[in-house]
């Protein structure tokens, strides 16, 4: 049977597949009848795009691609396998012969907890740069007899292993996510290597050599502390006596426990960085830790119908801080107007910041793509987000459209520009500083990825279709702090928002000068 180019397409039972057409997010495929290990790795090809491709680690929707080429490349190889002896035997004297052939995840591998769970994230990443790099290096230096059929497919394999190839930056970062939800969370270096997240388990436990390369991640970010919990795992896993072996680092004695809170980030020097909020900061992470103890907001509930369309059906608006009017709004988009935005959206790069000291943080993690209302079925979506947040979409920005990527955070910010901003920007001289955000959900996520308030003391779970909406700038233009806002890590989920602002010219009709700049 012909199915869409998911992973349970990916299987090679039969020698051949027979023509069929593939329909799949627009994309459509005719296939040809021939080997089915090609067929399959012509479907990845395509079905990926080269937006996918570089930094995976920035994007869990990239992440799962690798779980899908991951499945293919597995039974591809061991369909090879199964024909040649000779290239059995050397795969398993290079000690990969079981990794190449059984894939991380079985199919479909879309559920949330297999994808999406970190550690698997983590182990997918580490396959790609560690195992599949050292098989298409072992087949291009070495002569194995292969018949044409197998040769042809073996090229398809290494193509599209390369075309899919995680770089060592990639690898480094996703190790450094680890360690970034392991302080966040106050995860245990014996919670990480046995997989078990928030009551969720991965796909299978760390090896020693796993913990190990851990343990350096976090020793070359000068953690002590949990440098010494890897060792701890590690020796425990490899017995006392080899300890100093396989480490490649000198723990001093072994530490129970987790480690103690940090009073401030510790940059790679052990210093607290400059220009923190240290306050500000503590309220982050107890906000991103314990969500439980700060989602009582005790503002009103109330229905809304601001615009004939939604007569109908009436916003449901939960106001949560009268000072920077922060409110929710639990059905601002339907899957309609979701699917126009994700649809249209070009293709994502890496979100950018001006970075901090502290490579845990890495400030930002996450892609990002800008969709302007030239298609009409986003253009109505901004014209709902305008009416929504009583706000004149003229002089708003385009979308944008984000994705959180492995242990993705945005660390505490303001949406306003400061005024010490380099000036020259055409949007702000055009338009004015960002007045109001409008931020929706396009996505739930089961565990982390909350949107904290430091100053409000306020933290908001993830919702699919829900937006949240507040206010930037006083009524004269100047910042206004209390909207410090952070995106903590995504422990499990894949957290997919939507933004658009609203500037501060043209929102006088809207928003009327007063004598103070309280709002």
């Amino acid at each position: 049977k012909c199915r869409p180019p998911q992973c349970a397409l990916l299987d090679f039972t039969s020698s051949h597949s027979s023509s069929c057409a593939v329909d799949q997010q627009g994309l459509a495929i005719t296939m040809a009848t021939k080997p089915n290990i090609q067929v399959a790795f012509l479907i990845l090809l395509l079905h990926f795009p080269a937006a996918y491709r570089g930094e995976a680690y920035t994007s869990s929707t990239k992440v799962k691609l690798f779980f899908q080429v991951d499945i293919a490349a597995s039974n591809a190889v061991g369909q090879i396998v199964s024909q040649s002896p000779e290239l059995e035997e050397l795969l398993e004297i290079s000690g990969i012969l079981e990794e190449v052939t059984s894939p991380l995840c079985d199919a479909p591998c879309d559920s949330e907890v297999e994808v999406f769970h970190p550690i698997n994230q983590f182990l997918i990443m580490r396959k790609f740069n560690k195992v599949w790099s050292k098989f298409a290096k072992l087949m291009r230096s070495t002569a194995v007899a292969r018949n044409g059929s197998e040769a042809a497919a073996l090229t398809d394999v290494l193509r599209d292993l390369e075309t899919f190839a995680v770089s060592d930056l990639d690898y480094s970062r996703t190790r450094l996510a680890i360690v970034r939800l392991q302080d966040m969370y106050n995860l245990t270096a014996a919670q990480i290597q046995l997989g078990d997240i928030a009551g969720r388990e991965a796909a299978r436990s760390l090896t020693a050599e796993e913990v190990l390369e851990l343990g350096e991640a976090t020793r070359d970010i000068g953690d002590r502390c949990r440098t010494k919990q890897f060792a701890n795992v590690h020796a425990s896993m490899v017995g006392r006596g080899q300890l100093n072996v396989p480490m490649r680092f000198q723990p001093e004695h072994r530490i129970e426990g987790l480690c103690e809170e940090e009073s401030c980030i510790v940059g790679t020097k052990g210093q607290c960085s400059r220009g923190e909020d240290l306050k500000a900061h503590v309220e982050y992470r107890n906000l991103c830790v314990h969500p439980e103890m700060y989602t009582r907001h005790t503002g009103s509930c109330y229905l809304s119908s601001p615009h004939p369309i939604f007569v109908l059906s009436p916003l449901q608006v939960e106001e949560i801080s009268p000072v920077n009017k922060a409110r929710l709004v639990h059905n601002a988009l339907t899957d309609a107007d979701m699917a126009a935005l994700e649809r249209n959206a070009p293709d994502a790069g890496r979100a950018t910041t001006i970075p901090i000291q502290d490579a845990r943080l890495e400030v930002r993690v996450g892609t990002v793509a800008w969709l302007g209302d030239e298609a009409e079925d986003v253009a109505s979506v901004t014209e709902k987000a305008a009416i929504i947040a009583d706000r004149d979409a003229s002089t708003s920005d385009s979308w944008q459209i984000g994705n959180y990527g492995i242990g993705g955070h945005y660390y505490m910010h303001n949406d306003f520009f400061p005024e010490d901003f380099p000036p020259g920007n055409p949007v702000l001289d055009e338009f004015g500083n960002r007045m109001t955000t409008f931020m929706a959900y396009l996505e739930d996520v089961a565990e982390g990825g909350n949107t904290v308030f430091p100053h409000l003391r306020l933290s908001v779970k993830p919702k699919k279709g829900t937006a949240v909406i507040w206010e930037n700038l006083h009524p004269d233009g100047q910042g206004n702090t209390w909207s410090l806002h952070g995106g903590c890590p995504v422990l499990i989920g894949n957290k997919k928002i939507a933004n658009k602002w609203f500037h501060y010219y043209g929102q006088f009709r809207k928003v009327p000068c007063n004598l103070t700049p309280d709002l």
